[in-house]
């Protein structure tokens, strides 16, 4: 497990992290089809992430109109395994702050499955600390079309949160 209790604010390596997906379901065979980040570190930039990925199946049409990724859009993408080391790289001793992150988290947990990294050892972002924007917000997921949390405003919470003394 990460333990950042012991760390300035400032020292914490944090991922801004969000995925898109086929649909809203694990359950239901939905996949991650893009993953998004980017990395501080000492609260300056130090690289960004951002792959379409292949998932294999099918985007649902509600998916597709919320994120704009067409079926398309997806040929000849990699697949996650081909991402998942990178990820796990980028991930490393993070703070991972996401809208929705316990979304963000099933979706990847998933596809490391999926794809043998079966133990909870073998995908150390199961350890790392998550912080979830929404729920910062005071928002919860609502049915579609309608707004998840004022990200702004999540924003502010996370500042404050992290650079509280």
């Amino acid at each position: 497990m990460v333990d950042l209790s012991e760390q300035r604010p400032s020292d914490i390596p944090i991922v801004i992290l969000d995925t898109e997906t086929t649909g809203l379901m694990p359950q239901m065979g939905h996949r991650v089809v893009e993953i998004g980040a980017i990395r501080l570190e000492n609260w300056q930039e130090v690289g960004q992430m951002n792959s379409l990925i292949q998932p294999g199946r099918k985007m649902d049409a509600g998916a597709s109109r919320v994120n704009g990724i067409s079926d398309a859009d997806l040929v000849g993408q990699p697949a996650f395994s081909d991402i998942a080391g990178e990820l796990l790289t980028w991930l490393d001793g993070a703070l991972v702050v996401a809208h929705n992150a316990s979304f963000d988290a099933g979706f990847i947990g998933m596809e490391y499955f999926i794809h043998s990294f079966a133990r909870q050892e073998d995908f150390p972002a199961f350890n790392n600390p998550w912080l979830c924007t929404l729920q910062m917000a005071g928002g919860s997921s609502t049915s579609a079309g309608t707004i998840w949390g004022t990200l702004p405003g999540s924003l502010a919470c996370v500042w404050a949160v992290l650079t509280a003394p």
